[in-house]
This record gives C-alpha cells, structure tokens and sequence, in this order.
C-alpha cells in the first residue's frame, strides 16, 4: 500500500474524523421513549407507598423471607444489550433482578445482582437477545434492616460501538506504525547510509 508524503496529512485527517465520530456515538446514548424519563416512582409495591423514593425497614416489612419488594415497570424493549442502575443505601444487603415473563434464559441474558450495604449504587448490564414486551426489574427486601432506593435507571449500552472504536484505534495504530516505517524512516536511513558511505569512499581515495 503506497501513500505519499502529501497525502499523509489528508489520512490522517479522515483518521481523527472517524474517530471522533465513533467516540461521540459511543458517548451518546440512543433515545428510548420508555426509558428516557423511568423514574423509582414507575415501580410499584405490595409494601410501600411511593414518597420521594421507596423506604423499608423492619418495622414497616415483616418477613423472615426475602421478597419482592419493588417490582415493574413492565417496559417493551428492543433487542440489544442495557444496563441497569440503582441509587439507594441500606443497613444489609439487599438483591435484585431483571425478569421478564414468559421469557427464556436464551432471550434474556442477565443474574441477580447483590446490593451491597457498603455501597450507594449498584450498575449492571443484560442482553436481550429478542424484542420483550414485559419486562422488570425486581427489587428485593430480606426483611433486615433499613432499605431506601431513591432512584432506578434502564438505559442502552454501547459496549459494542465501544469496542468497535477500540479497534478502529488499534487498527489506525498499526497503519500508522506501518506507513511511518515504510515511508518516512525508512528513507531517512537510507539516506543517511547513502551519505556516509560517500564520506568513507572519498576517505579511502585521499
């Protein structure tokens, strides 16, 4: 592959171009009618009464079992990988889990997530290998302690543009390396060989 010398800068420019297109697409998250204004206030309780976020405590929950404690927002989403965010604080650890009905482990690709009381939030992803119609986030109590979730996030994930401008990077990279060897170093050494080997010839005649 020949690029001259002063077509250098133009690749070089079309190189900073695709790449910071690729990086704000990567920072830009994808707009979702349903998930772009979620609120904790679209879950819903068998427990708790919504009041600027969702609290429970012993007194308020009496169970000796975990249970679910938030459920919903029963959001139809397209295929695709999203992560999901909690906001909260607690005295014990607490789980959640993404679910949807009638759903298989195939389609839905994901595990419970621990909520650790040492923590104030908690991000995870999953995959949805096909379109969903219902799907949860589950929030669950163990009964102990004091729990507040103050908010609940479901956004796309753009682990896969992420990746895709890593190796547009590393791809440039190496195009770089090659064309800097090959077009610039190379002849300067050349060069340079070629001068001192006229210095040592007309050494050798004196």
């Amino acid at each position: 592959m020949k690029v001259s010398k002063k077509a250098w800068p133009f690749v070089a420019a079309v190189q900073i171009v695709v790449c910071l297109a690729l990086a704000a697409v990567a920072g830009t998250a994808p707009k979702n009618s349903q998930t772009a204004e979620l609120s904790a206030a679209d879950w819903q309780s068998h427990y708790l009464t919504y009041d600027q976020g969702w609290y429970a405590d012993e007194s308020i929950v009496q169970t000796e079992e975990t249970v679910d404690l938030l459920y919903g927002p029963y959001l139809a989403l397209k295929r695709g990988t999203y992560y999901v965010k909690i906001d909260y604080t607690c005295d014990s650890d607490q789980s959640c889990l993404v679910s949807a009905s009638h759903v298989s482990d195939e389609i839905l690709k994901t595990g419970p997530a621990r909520l650790s009381k040492n923590q104030t939030s908690a991000s995870w992803r999953f995959t949805l290998a096909d379109d969903v119609s219902n799907l949860e986030v589950l929030v669950k109590y163990n009964g102990q302690g004091s729990f507040r979730i103050q908010n609940i996030t479901i956004a796309p994930h753009r682990a896969g543009v992420r990746r895709l401008l890593v190796m547009v990077l590393c791809l440039f990279v190496l195009l770089d390396l090659y064309v800097y060897f090959k077009i610039l170093w190379r002849p300067i050494i050349i060069s340079s060989g070629g001068f001192k080997n006229h210095r040592i010839s007309g050494n050798s005649r004196l």
